[in-house]
Formats: C-alpha cells, sequence, structure tokens
C-alpha cells in the first residue's frame, strides 16, 4: 500500500505529526513556570506527556521513508546522500544553533557560555535551546543511514530475520533503559542524546519499510487497542501529575520509561493507520498536503522556540487571555506552527535560490 501513492507515505504523516505536536512542549513548559498547580495546569501537564511519542515517531518515519525510497542504497552512495543532508539538514541546525546563542542566549539550557570554549560546548552538545538536544540526537541517525542500509539489504523481506531483529532490537531496548536508569545523573544528561537511546524505533522503521503491506495490514486490525493503550497510559501520568510540583515534575514523563515506549508504537500504530485510511479513501490533497509540509518540518522544527519567544512575549505583554489560559496555549500554538512552517519554507527557497545563482548547485 506504501508504494501506492507516491505523495505520502507514513514516514511523511509521522513527520508532520510529530512536528506539529511537539512544539506544545516548550510552549506549555513555559506556560506552567511559575502558575499555581490546579486543574487546568494538570490538564496541561497531560497534554505535556502527550507529546512524548514525537522523538520516537519522527526517528521511525525518517528511517522508514530513506529505506522505502533508496532501499538498495550502499556504502558508494553514501557521500551523494551527505551532501544532501549537509544542506538539507546539518547548515539548518548550525544556523539555527547561531541564531539561540547569539540572539536568543536566555533560552539556553544547563549553563551559559562565557567564552568561545564553553560557546563550542554550547553549540554541540544541544543545549543552545530546550529543544535542540533531539536535534543532536537526530543528525546522528543520518550519520549511521549506512547501518540501516545494510540492514534492509540484510532483511531483503525474509520474515525470520525480520522477527529475530525485531525481537532483538526490543531485548537490547530493554536492557539499555534498564542502565539508562542506573546511569543517568543530572551530570550524566547527555545520556539522552545518544542515538542507541531512539534505536529501536529505527530498526522497526526499517522493517516496517520493507514488509510494509503486511505490517499495514496488521496496524489496521490492532490500532483500537493501541488507542486503548494510549488513553490508559495517558491517565495513569494524569494520576501521576496531580501529586508531583510542575514544572519540574514534567521530567517524570520521560522517553525512557518502559511504558512510554508502549505508548510511542502505540502512536505510531494509530498515525500509520490514519495514513493508511486516507489512501483508501484516496484522499490525493491531503496526503499531497502532508508530503509537501513533511519536506519543512525538521527545519520548523527548529525554528518553534525562536517564535515561542516572540509570540509569548507579546501576549504577556498585551495580556491577552489572562483568564483563558487554555485558550492563550491554543492561540499561540497555532501562530508558533504558522509561523514556523513558513519561516522554515520561506528560507528553504531562498537558500535553494542561493545554492543555484552562488555555488551552482541545484536541489
Amino acid at each position: 500500500m506504501s508504494k501506492a501513492t507516491s505523495m505520502a507515505d507514513i514516514g511523511d504523516y509521522l513527520k508532520v505529526f510529530s512536528c506539529t505536536a511537539v512544539m506544545l512542549q516548550p510552549l506549555i513548559t513555559t506556560v506552567l513556570r511559575g502558575s499555581e498547580i490546579t486543574s487546568t495546569t494538570i490538564l496541561l501537564a497531560t497534554i505535556f506527556s502527550f507529546v512524548k511519542f514525537t522523538a520516537p515517531a519522527f526517528i521511525f518515519g525518517i528511517i522508514y521513508t530513506v529505506i522505502r525510497n533508496n532501499e538498495s542504497c550502499t556504502l558508494q552512495d553514501y557521500p551523494r546522500f551527505m551532501k544532501d543532508s549537509w544542506h538539507n539538514l546539518f547548515i539548518p541546525t548550525i544556523l539555527w544553533i547561531l541564531v539561540y546563542l547569539i540572539i536568543m542566549p536566555q533560552v539556553q539550557q544547563v549553563n551559559h557560555y562565557h567564552g568561545m570554549v564553553s560557546f563550542a560546548w554550547q553549540f554541540i552538545n544541544g543545549n543552545a535551546a530546550p529543544h535542540l538536544w533531539y536535534s543532536v540526537m537526530m543528525l546522528q541517525f543520518i550519520v549511521l543511514m549506512p547501518f540501516f542500509w545494510w540492514l534492509a539489504r540484510y532483511i531483503n523481506r525474509n520474515s525470520r530475520r525480520a522477527l529475530s531483529i525485531g525481537i532483538g532490537a526490543l531485548c537490547f531496548h530493554v536492557l539499555w533503559l534498564l542502565g539508562y536508569h542506573i546511569l543517568y545523573s543530572p551530570e550524566n544528561y547527555l545520556l539522552d542524546r545518544i542515538f542507541i537511546s531512539f534505536f529501536i524505533y529505527g530498526v522497526y522503521g526499517v522493517i516496517t519499510a520493507k514488509f510494509a503491506s503486511q505490517v499495514e495490514y496488521i496496524f489496521t486490525k490492532i490500532w483500537w487497542a493501541c488507542l486503548i493503550v494510549i488513553i490508559f497510559i495517558l491517565y495513569r501520568n494524569y494520576l501521576l501529575l496531580e501529586h508531583i510540583s510542575l514544572p519540574t515534575g514534567l521530567q517524570a514523563i520521560s522517553y525512557y520509561r518502559f511504558d512510554m515506549t508502549l505508548y510511542a508504537f502505540a502512536v505510531i500504530v494509530c498515525l500509520a493507520t490514519l495514513y493508511i485510511y486516507q489512501v483508501q479513501r484516496q484522499r490525493q490533497r491531503i496526503l499531497a498536503t502532508i508530503h509537501y509540509l513533511a519536506g519543512y518540518a525538521y527545519k520548523a522544527y527548529l525554528s518553534n522556540v525562536f517564535w515561542l519567544q516572540i509570540i509569548w512575549y507579546l501576549v504577556q505583554r498585551l495580556e491577552l487571555f489572562q483568564s483563558y489560559l487554555l485558550l492563550k496555549v491554543l492561540l499561540c500554538w497555532m501562530l508558533i506552527w504558522i509561523l514556523s512552517f513558513t519561516s522554515a519554507i520561506i528560507f528553504s527557497k531562498l537558500w535553494g535560490k542561493a545554492k543555484l545563482e552562488v555555488l551552482g548547485i541545484k536541489n
């Protein structure tokens, strides 16, 4: 079924929905900072926990789409792949890190730079802004893409190999989570930027791409059970959040909990089923739109904290919706999404023209 349309695939849906949802995360953290604990703030904290599918889903989506479109790639294709990735992913990341460090240094995490050495350290470790830890982790998957190409060729639609690799990846993930909780401390915070934590989602993205029709059939049969899992875990998080301080207590809703791994996969199944449904109903316009937005999702993600800072400042300065916290969050979220994707599209087109006119490089 994935081959039925050239406009969008499961990976596109995962990237767009993940990018859209994750823009809530820094927004909710900002809103909860200094707010009293009420039923509304607990609801917002629960919505924050809902967003915790985004990094796994984005990694799953990236690997799925790359393997689906380039399943025969080998190490010989790596230079070309990295050249494209350098222009499409690495350069936007570098530029936005500089924007945050130079223009908005107040959004830095952990420590602030105080010289060239600490500036360089903040530049590479993902602390330039609250969301850039993910960029550090995600770009590791791009560098390691030859491994996933090899894995796709090794599986080669052999169901036994796929099953054994899937079980092996699951066992490795369980062991890693156990080790993570033993090793993690505030001083070892860089552990959450290592690709290993999200490795299982890349592996399962490969398997799904290689067995698309079979996996999609399974998804259409189990999506309702996954929806029950999602509701149950969100309710469990709601009960947990009632008894912890906010916003610091949001750290309890971690990607590195066993139930949140199950939650991430459940959301992936539901979003993939939405894609399957829209392919079956031939929703061509929606599929084309999602495919178009997916090409800018990562760049939009990079800018979302920049727009958050501006929008939140204006909303607070103008004292808009002071008595309607949920409405304020919804308004800010919509504006952040619009500005993030609009700026990503405009800057991408400008960069494309610059490459062509100055460097002679075609997209």
